[in-house]
């Protein structure tokens, strides 16, 4: 017999705690380029501008991000957001040991990290969560992926 499925499951994915040396080194280039916006427009504000907004574009490596997927739509709520897709027009999964990539067309383009949703996967645990999401979206979806 079956145990039942629990009704979601969710993990945090935070690749900066779990790869310090690579969060160091980033910000070391992160203050270096706001250092160099600082100094050709002679102001600290536009360093400061700099740095802010490189450091929000690399939020997903510096900031947890945390996953979730229930018998109905998968989600990623990050530091500057929460996007969701519903299992149901998931028509192609793919995962690269980093992360999965959950896409609504069924044959690949350039512009699947816009259109699709970004699941992240944890550095412990991985093998389980990434099991337990494609059975979720077999039976979210009705198909036998």
């Amino acid at each position: 017999m079956n145990a039942p499925v629990p009704a979601s499951l969710a993990w945090t994915s935070w690749p900066a705690r779990e790869r310090p040396l690579a969060a160091l080194l980033g910000l070391g280039v992160v203050l270096g380029f706001g250092a160099v916006g600082a100094n050709m427009f002679d102001h600290w504000g536009v360093g400061l501008g700099c740095s802010v907004a490189l450091l929000a574009s690399l939020q997903r490596f510096y900031f947890p991000v945390r996953c979730e997927i229930d018998r109905s739509q998968a989600r990623v709520q990050t530091l500057l957001g929460a996007r969701t897709m519903p299992l149901d027009t998931v028509r192609r999964v793919s995962q690269d040991g980093k992360a999965i990539l959950l896409s609504s067309r069924s044959t690949p383009s350039s512009l699947d990290l816009i259109r699709g949703l970004m699941l992240p996967l944890p550095a412990k645990g991985s093998d389980l969560v990434v099991r337990e999401v494609l059975e979720r979206i077999r039976r979210g979806t009705g198909s036998d992926r």
